[in-house]
């Protein structure tokens, strides 16, 4: 996959993002160039339906397929360093540090998650010197880019959104509502109809790692460990669950309630004849 592929820069593309708090935002490439050394350069007007007023995100796209936010007040320096588009699975870097009111505190990101054609992102305040995840993640949001598509879901404590809609080198994909009138008549809920396991944390972990998922309704739940093998090596729930959100605890033993050896692992979450697998990675 080629990793540009995750961050579309056409002029006039335009996402449409329906929001935890009820309203529609728009994201419009108004500008775009290239440098003479290949670095480019991306303005993002971002509005909202129903309501007056815009501002501009400003973004650099290195020659390292690195994506910069260059305008961002709340960072030292004005910028941040938000995707490295070519990480892998489990590879973390440093954003940047906020700027003196909060402290100078270093901001990270951790690559939590990968398929062939999405790539998720944690961003996070670590207690570790060099931002290590393997230690205590303070605060976390999951922002999921999708190939072809770019930012698909921002995943906060606080605040989520998930794409509504997008134009895209002129093609368009889902729905965008363009007046309130739209919206009324056709209201998008979030949420979710079907299962999900919503983050893994503290991943990578050492000792254990919470489990959190969402179920759209009551019914019959099972959650098993596999290793890289394709070996179950344990069974964490296996009965009837109640809708909603809900948490468990893997403490990293198997079967036999011996510790874990280190490695990569697979949550496997059946509910309903639907599976849902996220990887998850132990180090000692």
């Amino acid at each position: 996959q080629n990793p540009r592929n995750y961050f579309p820069t056409h002029l006039s593309d335009m996402w449409q993002y329906v929001t935890s708090d009820g309203y529609y935002e728009n994201w419009t490439i108004v500008k775009n160039s290239i440098d003479s050394v290949g670095n480019e350069y991306v303005d993002f007007k971002i509005a909202w339906i129903g309501y007056k007023g815009s501002y501009i995100e400003s973004y650099l796209i290195d020659t390292l397929d690195q994506v910069w936010l260059i305008n961002e007040d709340d960072f030292k320096n004005n910028r941040a360093l938000y995707y490295k588009l070519r990480a892998k699975f489990g590879e973390w870097y440093l954003c940047g540090n906020y700027n003196g009111y909060n402290n100078d505190k270093p901001f990270y990101a951790y690559v939590y998650d990968t398929t062939e054609t999405s790539k998720t992102y944690m961003f996070y305040e670590s207690s570790a010197a060099d931002g290590n995840p393997d230690s205590s993640i303070y605060s976390g949001s999951l922002f999921t880019l999708r190939a072809g598509i770019g930012k698909y879901s921002e995943i906060g404590e606080f605040y989520t959104s998930y794409l509504n809609g997008a134009i895209i080198d002129s093609i368009q994909y889902g729905t965008i509502y363009y007046d309130t009138t739209a919206i009324d008549e056709h209201k998008v809920k979030l949420i979710p109809t079907r299962p999900e396991i919503i983050k893994t944390y503290p991943n990578p972990f050492n000792t254990q790692v919470k489990i959190e998922y969402f179920l759209p309704n009551s019914g019959r739940l099972k959650i098993e460990i596999y290793n890289i093998l394709g070996q179950k090596v344990t069974t964490l729930f296996n009965g009837y669950a109640c809708k909603g959100r809900e948490k468990i605890i893997w403490d990293g033993t198997l079967f036999s309630q011996q510790p874990a050896p280190s490695g990569l692992y697979f949550v496997q979450l059946y509910f309903n004849g639907v599976k849902i697998i996220k990887h998850i990675l132990l180090r000692k």
